[in-house]
């Protein structure tokens, strides 16, 4: 790596010397040196071969890991009864009962010695079986959250079984992943991502955002996804205090709804997988093949250097999956708002 970039100081280095003006004959004999040996055009051919390699490199950094880990990725949960997380949930917890034994000491002070409306009292009543239910959820946060947790693995492991979600990561190897010197395989996107970034290199921004996002943005929500819920989590005893009360319900309610479906979106994942594998499984035989050797005769084929040309499927099929993947926050959030009570 150090020595990439020296190299890449140097080519810097030597096209500002090409492009700087010539004020003096010294300058002049350096252009014309320049020119006549065709450094310069070496540095422009150097400079778009190492941006394409270097952002695929990047690109593609922990792509291995996504192919190899997408099925635990999806299952991976953070565990309420863990000693961190359950630490923080006793501090909230011990702080939330408190409150509600104050909530009922008053409910009850209010009910007992104060000869209100029959309206109001009917409210109070309410309100005391609304904070006895909560104090005891509240108690019992760990074992309700190990229970969401172990019910929202066990539906996604099932959904999961239904089929073989090798089919997904050999599809998205073979449209993301490296050159197959065995197969003679080209990955499409890399040799268009090559190809685009020598015409135009900033053109090759473009064709670098489709492994960003599957790559990068896939890793990225389900290590987010893990966050949100040990986040809620923790302060679930705290959601369950703000849903107790007619006042501050709608927050309570929000925060409640959030744990429940950032729990519960592994599931949601786990049938977009699912849908992903059954479509490229039912797809036609030669489903969007491209390239120049389709149509030739074998014997042509592989003589000629169009063997070497990427006659592979343009499989987007997992690629949309990834992103349906990235952006089923917004949807299940938008879909299932406001269903609790």
């Amino acid at each position: 790596m150090t020595a990439l970039t020296v190299f890449i100081l140097l080519c810097t280095v030597f096209t500002a010397c090409a492009d700087e003006p010539s004020t003096s004959s010294g300058g002049a004999d350096i252009k014309s040196f320049w020119d006549s040996t065709g450094l310069g055009e070496m540095v422009w051919w150097a400079k778009r071969l190492i941006y394409a390699g270097l952002s695929l490199e990047v690109a593609k950094w922990d792509f291995g890991h996504l192919i190899d880990n997408l099925k635990l990725l999806v299952l991976m949960n953070p565990n309420p009864r863990s000693g961190d997380v359950l630490n923080y949930i006793g501090t909230f917890i011990k702080i939330v009962i408190p409150l509600y034994m104050l909530a009922i000491a008053v409910t009850g002070f209010y009910l007992l010695l104060i000869s209100g409306s029959p309206k109001g009292r009917a409210k109070a009543k309410f309100l005391m079986r609304d904070l006895v239910v909560g104090m005891v959820a509240v108690s019992l946060s760990p074992l309700i959250l190990q229970l969401l947790v172990n019910v929202s693995y066990q539906a996604t492991d099932a959904v999961l079984s239904q089929t073989d979600i090798g089919i997904v990561t050999t599809s998205m190897t073979s449209v993301l992943g490296g050159t197959d010197p065995v197969n003679g395989v080209l990955c499409p996107l890399c040799v268009l991502h090559t190809f685009v970034t020598f015409i135009e290199i900033e053109l090759g921004y473009y064709t670098f955002l489709p492994f960003f996002l599957v790559v990068w943005g896939s890793l990225v929500f389900f290590f987010l996804r893990f966050a949100i819920i040990s986040l809620w989590m923790i302060i679930f005893p705290l959601s369950v205090l703000l849903y107790s009360f007619a006042t501050t319900r709608d927050v309570g309610r929000n925060m409640l709804e959030q744990t429940i479906l950032w729990i519960y979106m592994q599931f949601f994942i786990a049938v977009i997988l699912v849908a992903v594998a059954l479509c490229l499984t039912q797809r036609p035989a030669g489903f969007m093949s491209v390239g120049m050797a389709n149509d030739l005769p074998s014997n042509i084929v592989e003589k000629t250097f169009i063997w070497y040309l990427p006659s592979v499927l343009f499989d987007f099929i997992p690629f949309i999956g990834c992103l349906v993947m990235i952006i089923a926050p917004l949807l299940m959030l938008r879909l299932f708002k406001g269903f609790l009570p």
